[in-house]
């Protein structure tokens, strides 16, 4: 223990946020047509796939070798950026 004081609220500018505005923007459409959210995942899921079965690719499409998500490089950048704060 470090002694930093640790807040477990929700954080203040969250509302403000764009991703918050996406995930309530998501969340009404869910309700209002059950099912959205996995229709956009699985949609993103088939253009990987036609991106990768397609001749003219000449990008490599990753697993990051630390989340799993789809990426350009081997790791993500977000999994590269944690990595270099210490998190």
């Amino acid at each position: 223990d470090m002694g930093f004081p640790v807040m477990y609220e929700r954080c203040p500018c969250a509302s403000d946020s764009y991703r918050a505005f996406l995930r309530n923007t998501l969340n009404r459409m869910e309700e209002l047509c059950p099912g959205t959210k996995r229709n956009i995942v699985n949609a993103s899921l088939g253009l990987i796939r036609i991106m990768r079965e397609s001749e003219g690719t000449k990008r490599k499409i990753f697993r990051c070798v630390t989340c799993g998500e789809p990426s350009n490089n081997p790791e993500c950048r977000a999994c590269t950026m944690l990595a270099k704060a210490g998190t």
